[in-house]
């Protein structure tokens, strides 16, 4: 029998998982009764920190030494019982990448571990007797060629990041560190600074300095109390103002931060789960196995040792364990103690924390390729001397921690995620949470830790054709999608005014890029998005795709411009040679021309290129705009790809010379799509929830649904001998045009009409059109949904707030849809199309709501006209103050669109129902008679006067929203094989 202990993640609510035992205390703490701190009779704290984690005290740490505020500390459990515990306090940075979203954030939290040992030294006292600490430095060794040529180059990497790093030969590895295997091929990466540390000491340390805040009042624990809700002003408003555990309101006067490890994302989603507010915290348990073997003396290691696959989660194979996605990577240390802990295991098993003797014995022998000693030992020689911890790793599938506010509700934070790396970045975490807090200057960028937009990307079958290889050749030029982020572009110039919220709009250029890629453009965003979006760069493959420019234009600066700005911008297009095509613009702070060189901004051969027009607008002041570039072609054979740059207009000025998109010469716009399997794995991901009005009576329903239930077809000249339609759809014409020979239309029985009228949401699906864009570089999903009968109009008149318009607005058969465009580079979604009667509007992912836990945006249907939205509210479709009304609010009644569907259009021989290419109207043609329909329910409430300029309203809403006309079918309109049209 081995002899086990188990250091369990905090459980919080009424959890279905087990509580940790009494047995399964961190050793050497007290019973619970002496963790607790007596709080005052009052529960007001200026903090509430949800999580005893290390991340939890650091931050209250961090708030009770750096301002005058209280806090409490509140968790099911006690302090160590999650992963902090259970692993084994590296303080490295050796399987850092410089660069990186998370390098600042590292780099911040090692030095300030290193300055608190310092200080620590500097009163006298010994960091390894209060932290543990040992600066033993860190070793990532490499077994072939190939892991050390890479070593060597990360290296370099580390000593560009400003640390002390060396490269170790195998002679000097072995100097370093007898007890390793080495060989001619085995070498390693050396970072002398680097150090581990206890964790439980270190957590004492902590909790002992945050209790010394107790008598003063400023300071309380409570330990062995679940979270239970939400505290909100005013009850359902969005300002937090603490949490409810099941013995105390505790309120947090300035903020609620939930730290709560691989706890955080199911915590959310329960506190959250009865309102009206989502949230995508996509934090999950990644099970971690460590064998620590006591009072080992076969050898001695002198230094913290990693394998170099480490960071690419190398695995070692178990039997039976495939599924749970298990890794294996060896890590080893000594303890302060003399103990040997050797790791780590990686799996997903949800919050299962029984240890594995299969995957225990994998971790030795895994030990022992690179520590020949244990060969020749058994593990059952250690059998009464050996532990095994467990712990559960809060994992983010990006890699990266969430650490801010949460979109949406009002003081309330999160920070979590932080899967491994939990002690080596809690105090930078710290010091990041109390600053943006506290409105301070953050020491680290902390947009790449943000909450609102951060999705998990779905399983997308990377072995599968050519979808997500994070390249697209378009025939002699490679291209891939750069996202823009803080490692891979750099701010050129902004300004703070104007545009979007009057918030101004920025410039990236492209850096760090992939080797032999080069610039085609720079990338412009609006300053009240997360920085967010991509460029497209390009590698010459057939040597002649890509020439520097000759000479640079200036075609505009911001000098004249009245505006707060970073000095001024000067913009630059390249002169090209004959037969190439400029793509984008360069943006200096310099009146003097850029170098004409490949590595400033190429130029890109004419075979390639294709005429663009405006997109979207990024800004706009005074005359001037800056708009993104799209294709001027564009649909499902169209070649044009969409490159990420941009462009500006300005008028009453001479035309600039034009700026091209690029193209894919290879014809076949579906070779890098998502095949079937990965199609069903994307919609699985991103499937929309669509949620109908609280008032809505006129509800969707499947296309079988409707003609089941009697629909009948009309034929123009034999309108009394109307004809049931097949289920499937057979019967009806196919082909042919929108010639109104044909109609559909209600069953003739008043019971069955109000029936097929009001839909059948259970039994509802979506129809679903796959389709290329972009020149092959993106897939469109089009979802479809069917609504048998659309409601009558309201409009927003004067005084008068919601004025029904009788019949107006009425009609049999309502198609709607929205788009999801899907990166054929890398699976991500980019945007959403949301159909709105005549037109649309396109809105970038991360201005989504999404549901809560996923990447499924979250849609509003409007009252009775259907039509598709991003936000709740009220939309007013005409102009000034006065329009038809589309109202959309949650509601008991939604679609979770991902539970049922159907394709009928696609890339890879679908076989489309019949109904498809049945092209005439779904409804027969509305005659209404507005003035008429206004004597009906106008006369008597609104003078003639205000009849008359009621009349000329009404007459200008498009037919799309007066019904006149009978809607056609998907495949009849031409976003079936073209874009969404959109302003």
């Amino acid at each position: 029998m081995v002899s086990i202990y188990y250091v369990q993640s905090a459980t919080f609510l009424n959890s279905p998982f087990p509580s940790p035992a009494s047995g399964s205390l961190r050793r050497g703490a007290s019973s619970p009764q002496s963790l607790r701190v007596t709080a005052s009779r009052s529960s007001s704290y200026d903090v509430v920190v949800v999580g005893g984690g290390i991340i939890g005290l650091t931050i209250a740490r961090q708030f009770l030494t750096g301002s005058d505020l209280s806090v409490a500390v509140v968790d099911k459990a006690v302090p160590c019982s999650g992963a902090t515990g259970a692993g084994q306090g590296y303080i490295w940075m050796t399987h850092k990448k410089p660069g990186s979203d998370i390098w600042d954030l590292a780099m911040r939290s090692h030095h300030l571990w290193h300055e608190l040992a310092d200080s620590l030294t500097d009163q006298g006292l010994d960091p390894q007797d209060m932290l543990g600490w040992k600066k033993t430095g860190s070793l990532l060794v490499g077994k072939t060629s190939q892991e050390c040529v890479a070593l060597k180059q990360k290296v370099n990497e580390l000593s560009e990041g400003g640390l002390r790093a060396e490269y170790l030969s195998s002679a000097d590895l072995f100097l370093k560190e007898p007890a390793i295997l080495v060989d001619d091929e085995t070498g390693a990466a050396f970072l002398p600074d680097d150090s581990q540390l206890d964790a439980h000491r270190a957590v004492a340390y902590i909790e002992k300095g945050n209790r010394e805040f107790a008598t003063e009042g400023r300071y309380a624990e409570f330990y062995h109390e679940p979270v239970t809700g939400l505290l909100r002003s005013d009850g359902g408003s969005k300002e937090v103002t603490g949490v409810q555990t099941l013995k105390h309101n505790l309120y947090g006067k300035k903020a609620t931060i939930v730290a709560a490890g691989c706890w955080s994302g199911s915590l959310m989603h329960d506190l959250l789960k009865d309102s009206n507010i989502s949230v995508d915290v996509p934090v999950k348990p990644r099970k971690g196995h460590l064998l620590v073997v006591e009072n080992f003396d076969s050898f001695n290691l002198n230094h913290g040792i990693m394998e170099a696959g480490y960071a690419d989660h190398q695995s070692a194979s178990a039997p039976g364990v495939e599924e749970r996605m298990l890794s294996i990577s060896m890590t080893a240390t000594m303890d302060t103690t003399g103990n040997l802990v050797l790791g780590s295991s990686r799996e997903f098993v949800g919050f299962d924390t029984e240890a594995d003797e299969t995957i225990i014995r994998c971790i030795w022998e895994r030990a022992a390729e690179f520590f020949p000693t244990l060969r020749d030992i058994s593990l059952e020689d250690f059998i009464r001397n050996r532990k095994v911890r467990v712990g559960l790793r809060p994992y983010m599938p990006d890699g990266k921690p969430m650490i801010g506010s949460v979109p949406g509700l009002q003081n309330l934070y999160l920070a979590a995620g932080h899967e491994g790396g939990g002690l080596s970045m809690a105090l930078g975490t710290a010091e990041m949470v109390s600053d943006i807090v506290l409105g301070k200057p953050s020491k680290v960028d902390v947009s790449a830790f943000q909450v609102k937009g951060r999705c998990p990307l779905p399983p997308i079958l990377p072995h599968e054709v050519h979808f997500g290889k994070g390249t697209i050749d378009l025939g002699g030029l490679e291209v891939k999608q750069v996202s823009i982020s803080n490692t891979t572009a750099k701010r050129v110039w902004r300004t703070y005014e104007g545009g979007r919220d009057s918030m101004g709009f920025s410039i990236f250029e492209p850096i760090n890029l992939p080797a032999n890629f080069f610039k085609i453009g720079f990338y412009a965003q609006p300053n009240n998005q997360k920085l967010f979006g991509w460029i497209l760069v390009a590698r010459d493959v057939s040597g002649r795709s890509l020439r520097p420019p000759v000479d640079y234009i200036e075609v505009w600066n911001t000098a004249s411009l009245d505006i707060k700005q970073d000095g001024h911008a000067y913009f630059w297009q390249p002169v090209c040679l004959n037969g190439y095509k400029p793509v984008g613009v360069i943006v200096t702070t310099s009146s003097q021309k850029p170098p004409m060189k490949k590595k400033s901004i190429s130029c890109v051969r004419s075979e390639l290129t294709e005429q663009s027009e405006a997109d979207t607008l990024v800004w706009g002041f005074k005359g001037v705009s800056v708009v993104n570039l799209r294709p001027v072609q564009r649909g499902t054979q169209a070649t044009g790809v969409y490159t990420g740059t941009f462009s500006f207009q300005q008028l009453n000025s001479s035309p600039l010379p034009y700026l091209f998109c690029l193209k894919n010469t290879k014809l076949n716009m579906s070779s890098n799509m998502p095949s079937k399997a990965q199609t069903r794995a994307l919609f699985k991901t991103y499937s929309p929830l669509i949620y109908f009005h609280p008032k809505e009576i006129f509800l969707p329903s499947s296309v079988h649904w409707f003609f089941a239930n009697g629909a009948l077809l009309y034929k123009k000249g034999n309108e009394s001998n109307p004809i049931p339609i097949q289920p499937n759809g057979t019967n009806l014409p196919q082909g042919g045009s929108n010639d109104d020979l044909f109609w559909l239309d209600f069953p003739l029985d008043k019971t069955a009409k109000e029936k097929v009228q009001r839909g059948d949401l259970r039994n509802t699906k979506v129809y679903l059109n796959i389709k290329p864009m972009f020149g092959g570089t993106f897939t469109d999903i089009a979802v479809w949904i069917f609504c048998p009968f659309n409601g009558n109009a309201h409009l927003k008149f004067l005084f008068i707030k919601s004025l029904s318009l009788g019949q107006i607005g009425e009609h049999v058969g309502d198609w709607e849809h929205v788009t999801l465009r899907i990166s054929n580079f890398n699976g991500k979604l980019w945007r959403v199309y949301f159909s709105q009667h005549s037109g649309g509007t396109l809105v970038d992912a991360c201005d989504l709501e999404y549901v809560e836990g996923g990447n499924k945006p979250v849609i509003y249907s409007s009252l009775h006209g259907h039509a598709m939205f991003s936000k709740p509210g009220l939309v007013l479709q005409g102009k000034r103050k006065y329009g038809i009304r589309n109202d959309m609010a949650r509601s008991d009644k939604w679609l979770d669109c991902g539970k049922g569907y159907e394709v009928i259009g696609g890339p890879w021989g679908v076989v489309e129902p019949a109904w498809t290419s049945y092209f005439r109207k779904w409804g027969p043609r509305m005659g209404y008679k507005i003035d008429k329909s206004i004597k009906s329910f106008a006369k008597k409430i609104l003078p003639m006067f205000v009849r008359k300029r009621l009349r000329n309203i009404i007459r200008k809403i498009p037919y799309e929203i007066i019904g006149e006309d009978g809607p056609t079918g998907p495949k009849a309109k031409l976003t079936w094989t073209g874009d969404d049209k959109y302003s």
